[in-house]
């Protein structure tokens, strides 16, 4: 009986401390993901004009943990994704090349959640880490409160 509850105790100590290190960790889309479903919730409730969600939501991505033994030392600047995705993804996050068509209100989440993942911000003298934004459209008074890169004065 101790020996199958050894390789048990070991493989539950490897799971908590991966997860213990993740702790520090965070990831920019799930939270922003997290925030909007909650701000709608609350709406929901606060206006009574929908019925808000009586469920338990679990958003399980343990899948990123398995072999991502490495805990950074260094401060990058999307640090708290490197604890859950490891040094390397983040460094290749941020020498990505991005072309994002369109600057609207889906684009500006996005552009938001590629910035706060610190996505196209490597090396310029290797010309590696970029992001490109084009939009040929004219922004709209209206559309303004949907848009967080833009303002009345734009």
């Amino acid at each position: 009986a101790t020996d199958v509850a050894a390789p048990q105790s070991e493989t539950w100590d490897t799971v908590i401390n991966q997860f213990a290190q993740t702790c520090r960790g965070k990831f920019t889309p799930i939270q922003a993901l997290s925030g909007a479903l909650a701000a709608q919730e609350v709406l929901k409730a606060a206006t009574g004009l929908y019925n808000p969600v009586h469920q338990f939501l679990l958003y399980d991505c343990d899948e990123v943990l398995h072999g991502n033994e490495e805990c950074p030392e260094s401060e990058p600047i999307a640090s708290g994704q490197s604890y859950i995705l490891g040094e390397h993804i983040s460094k290749k996050i941020a020498r990505s090349r991005i072309f994002l068509v369109g600057a609207g209100a889906i684009g500006c989440e996005l552009l938001k959640n590629l910035s706060a993942m610190g996505a196209g911000t490597g090396s310029s003298n290797t010309k590696q880490g970029c992001l490109i934004i084009t939009d040929m459209d004219t922004i709209e008074k209206s559309n303004l409160s949907r848009q967080l890169l833009f303002r009345d004065h734009d």
